[in-house]
């Protein structure tokens, strides 16, 4: 503000104003009333300080901002914003819990929105500086805690965090291995009560504003917000921090073992590490190599600042995405800033090898002691065969484990009986488990670790004691809501033309044991399959298994004709039935769904969003008694494989009472978030009610003309937009998948709810069986889904140069039989003579290039490629290349420069083409005529040499491909290609600058 009045009142800096007395005094006029309003809100802050401070119980006034120096309290807040407020005195309600949220809980201060991304308030301990902090480490209960926060004190320790069950996991988190860390930078909602999060021994700092109800789990557009974090004065992340440490909100982290490996790295600009992303289960088609969020990523303070920069990567903060691309995203990110993922040993490692239970050998132990040491079984975080993460939590032997029965009555358990809430509570000896030896390179992190499993690593590393593990654990548990499976319905999007099918399908695999299914289909069609009830809500009778013959549900409130056990039994068993929909359209039998008639101006997606709304409608307001008591909806594709218990035990997470609407956001610039349709979306009891409350609105009409401009515009798409108007967040969770795993890795998907794509579910299902066995994967491979099958990209390039032997090199290749090759040697889709700039995007590559290639396999161990002379001298080709293809091989083939630029010359006289290289390509365009007016080679090389003289320097010459100047161009310094090409350094130079070098081979042709 000071600067800005420099700029407006010249006198501030010590000049005289221009003009006469009027416009002095009109300046003074406007000074005075600058000056005034300043007090005037500084007066009502205060007083709405004082107020709050009553309000919530005192808290505000212990609060202190770190500009004014004060000394630390005992107890104390840091407010990073000036924009923060104090929310109501009323926390986050839990089962059966009012007031706090947990332990300890002291208070609540949020932080207040600042724009999008804004900064929210920072909560904490170490105001006053480094003093004040030390001063209160002194009288710290855990006198090695306060050690390890002096230890940790140049390491800023960034967490993503949420709404929902991911703010339980945070508070988790801060209160086992992150409670004796310096620093913590939590991503989440403003909304969210931050009262757990206080403590007055460490720094926690809070990114929350609107940004984040748009945009969740999307941390690359809150960098901005992070760059002003930087900048604010006395900040930490300013004085003390030398590296910055993203986890998700599933990451454990062994500090001790951190610090040890943090202590011999050097904080460069460059300083990238953690575990680099595998590409067989993470985001790969369009990414450089990066590191792995849920093992940690690891920047240097030098890094951070560049990547937080509002200048830097603006594409990667600004694109379209959702959380399992964040990662991805960082890496593009620091490649382009010059930095490379460096990986380190002991990131993301197995949990067994971080803790084994008494008696068990820290190696060598076999399965069994790996199962125990990682909570039950070693695929029992999978869930695959039934378990879930409440099984996983508790030890595999019966001795150790105490289950509990679940509690009577309709009310939610209180914080402190976790054992009402039908969840099986570890009981001490879980908590027994010793650390295996952490020298150098030992275990640092664990990846995608449930809570009470979090609880464990932090006692058997030494971070909490097992009193406080019990207590944590036992309040996690209670975070829980009791759900009978019978509340929970899944729908299916089914395509009219393989209604059959699809519905022996599911009901032979996944659909098995779901209590209530429903199969939503135009009702011509349903009725050409099934008997279909009369009225608004046609629907099937049970096709489930063990169901009656002709059993048709009753009406809501309908009186049951059955005695009490027999409608008790009928509750109990499988309701699996065709839902008939009235949708706009006349049948068709083109297509997978029914063809839009083209007459009516209805396109595909808008016939979607139809029959979206229809399946929604139908979920909610049909008048089946089995419908209306559904607490939870689930709406999936009929190509989606769902793991029910894994659904199940995500569902307790929540509460069906309050507006949820989660699953695998998808966002697209200018239009509010949803959730993607394939994996599956999550809606409970009380979001549908208020969507239900604007179906009839403008905003959720599918005609409504803002559709015509949206990429993305089908059903998934009108359910979002509804939910935006409704006032229901978008938010993400966790086990959603956009396809299935790579050859059947499943271990790697641990987490998983739910699986798009698949379009054999009978193979999925003896898959899952088999618990991925017999897997077999080519690691060479980098997958891309396409047609619901995974293929390989393309494995090599030969890029040049022309008459080097490249088609030699490519016919030597293809003799071997693992090398298959495309459809021609030459495909020069990348850039050549015609189009040296070219910058396809992604639908591009996917049609007009990746379809050139034979579908390869992750389990063919095959490999394919292509070899175009030309792309060394391509300007755009190492970015887009790379930007596609970032583990592709490339080889470039040499030649001496004299034989190679008079081999070329006669390739040229026998196609009589020579003399449209003479002159210099004007609009990306060349003359096509053909002559036989060669002049000879020795008057071209001749010329050449003239024109390098002429222009002063062989370096302001430019050729066929190069970029060059009006100056360069004026003064002639054009040369042919069949020189100019041989001069290889000046091209590799720019391939070698961003390819890693074990990714060029460079061979010399003679």
């Amino acid at each position: 503000a000071v600067d800005g009045c420099a700029m407006l009142l010249p006198h501030a800096s010590g000049r005289k104003p221009r003009g006469g007395s009027s416009l002095t005094s009109a300046v003074i006029g406007f000074v005075a009333l600058i000056v005034l309003a300043f007090v005037f809100i500084g007066t009502a802050a205060l007083l709405l300080e004082r107020s709050d401070a009553s309000a919530s119980g005192g808290l505000r006034s212990r609060i202190e901002h770190a500009e004014r120096g004060v000394s630390p309290s005992a107890s104390r807040v840091r407010i990073l914003s000036s924009a923060a407020a104090a929310t109501a005195a009323g926390v986050l309600t839990r089962p059966g819990g009012t007031g706090s949220d947990g332990p300890g809980d002291e208070g609540n201060e949020a932080g207040g929105d600042e724009g999008a991304g804004g900064l929210g308030g920072g909560v904490a301990g170490g105001t006053g500086g480094s003093a004040g902090l030390a001063s209160a480490l002194e009288t710290h209960p855990d006198p090695e805690c306060a050690a390890l926060i002096r230890e940790s004190s140049d390491v800023m320790f960034m967490i993503v965090g949420g709404r929902g069950y991911h703010d339980v996991r945070v508070r988790v988190m801060l209160r086992s291995w992150a409670r004796c860390v310096a620093h913590v930078l939590v991503f989440t909602d403003p909304s969210l009560d931050v009262g757990e999060y206080l403590s007055p021994y460490r720094s926690v700092y809070l990114l929350a504003g609107d940004a984040w109800r748009r945009r969740p789990f999307l941390p690359m557009s809150h960098m901005d917000a992070l760059h002003r974090l930087f900048m604010r004065p006395n900040s930490p992340a300013m004085l003390s921090v030398r590296w910055y440490f993203l986890v998700s909100d599933r990451t454990f982290v062994d500090v001790r073992a951190l610090l040890r490996t943090v202590s011999k790295l050097k904080t460069t600009s460059k300083g990238y590490y953690g575990q680099v992303a595998e590409a067989s289960h993470k985001e790969a088609f369009g990414f450089h190599e990066y590191v792995d969020i849920n093992g940690g990523v690891l920047l240097s303070s030098a890094l951070m600042s560049r990547v937080a920069d509002p200048d830097s990567c603006a594409d990667q903060k600004d694109a379209a995405g959702t959380y399992d691309m964040f990662d991805a995203k960082l890496g593009n990110c620091v490649f382009y800033l010059g930095a490379r993922a460096q990986p380190l040993p002991g990131f993301g490692v197995a949990e067994q090898h971080f803790c084994v239970q008494p008696g068990a050998a820290a190696s060598g132990a076999g399965d069994a002691a790996a199962r125990e040491a990682s909570g039950g079984s070693a695929g029992a975080g999978v869930a695959y065969g039934g378990l879930g993460e409440a099984e996983a939590a508790a030890d595999s032997d019966e001795g150790e484990t105490e289950w509990t029965e679940e509690g009577e009555g309709e009310e939610p358990a209180s914080p402190g009986d976790a054992a009402a809430t039908g969840v099986p509570v570890p009981s001490r000896s879980l908590l027994s488990a010793q650390p295996l030896p952490a020298g150098p390179g030992g275990p640092v992190t664990v990846g995608k670790v449930d809570p009470a499993h979090m609880v464990r690593l932090s006692t058997c590393t030494g971070l909490l004691s097992a009193d406080a593990a019990a207590e944590l654990i036992a309040w996690e548990a209670a975070q829980r809501y009791p759900l009978e499976p019978e509340a929970v319905a899944v729908h299916v999007m089914a395509r009219e033309t393989q209604l059959m099918a699809i519905v022996e399908s599911c009901e032979s695999t996944w659909g098995l044991p779901v209590p209530k299914l429903y199969y939503h289909v135009d009702r011509i069609v349903a009725a050409e399959s099934f008997p279909i009830s009369r009225g608004r809500w046609g629907i099937s009778a049970n096709l489930a298994a063990d169901a009656s013959p002709g059993e048709f549900p009753r009406w809501h409130g309908e009186p049951s004709l059955l005695n009490r056990s027999a409608a008790a039994a009928a509750a109990s068993r499988p309701r699996h039935r065709v839902a008939a929909l009235i949708l706009p359209e006349r049948p068709s039998t083109q297509g997978e769904h029914w063809t839009i008639s083209h007459d009516k101006g209805m396109t595909w997606n808008t016939w979607l969003r139809f029959k979206m709304r229809a399946i929604f409608d139908y979920s909610v307001r049909a008048h089946w008694a089995e419908i209306r008591e559904t607490e939870w909806f689930v709406y999936v594709d009929d190509d989606t494989y769902v793991l029910w218990e894994p659904l199940l035990e995500l569902l307790r997470r929540y509460d069906p009472r309050t507006a949820h609407y989660f699953g695998r956001p998808l966002h697209e610039a200018g239009y509010p978030l949803f959730v993607g349709g394939g994996a599956g979306i999550v809606l409970s009891r009380a979001a549908a009610d208020q969507l239900s409350a604007v179906r009839d609105s403008d905003a959720c009409d599918p005609l409504n003309l803002k559709w015509t401009d949206r990429m993305h515009s089908g059903g998934d798409a009108w359910l979002g937009d509804c939910a935006e108007n409704a006032g229901v967040h978008t938010d993400m969770e966790f086990g959603f998948y956009p396809q299935p795993p790579v050859s059947n890795l499943f271990s790697l998907y641990k987490d998983a709810v739910a699986f798009h794509g698949v379009e054999n579910h009978a193979a999925m299902h003896a898959a899952l069986a088999a618990n991925g066995s017999d897997a077999a994967y080519d690691p060479r491979c980098v997958p891309v889904f396409v047609d619901h099958k995974y293929n390989c990209l393309p494995h090599f390039i030969i890029g040049g140069v022309p008459k080097a032997g490249t088609t030699s090199l490519y016919k030597y290749l293809m003799q071997h039989p693992d090398v298959v090759s495309a459809e021609d040697k030459e495909l020069t889709f990348w850039g050549n003579f015609f189009t040296p700039k070219h910058r396809p995007g992604r639908d591009e590559v996917m049609s007009d290039y990746l379809t050139r290639f034979p579908k390869i396999s992750p389990s063919d161990f095959k490999v394919t490629g292509e070899a175009t002379p030309g792309y060394l001298f391509c300007l755009t080709c190492p970015t887009y290349i790379l930007k596609y293809m970032p583990k592709v091989r490339l080889l470039f083939t040499l030649r001496n420069p004299v034989p190679r630029a008079y081999s070329e010359y006669l390739n040229k006289v026998v196609d009589r083409t020579v003399v449209r290289y003479l002159a210099k390509r004007i609009d990306n365009k060349m003359e096509k005529e053909l002559s036989d007016d060669a002049p000879p080679f020795e008057s071209i090389v001749d010329d050449v040499a003239r024109t390098m003289g002429s222009c002063g320097s062989p370096n302001r010459t430019f050729s066929m491909m190069d970029e060059y100047s009006t100056e360069m161009d004026e003064a002639g310094c054009y040369v042919n290609p069949f020189v100019g090409e041989g001069r290889y350094a000046r091209y590799l130079r720019l391939w070698l600058c961003m390819v890693p070098k074990r990714q060029v081979m460079i061979l010399n042709f003679y």
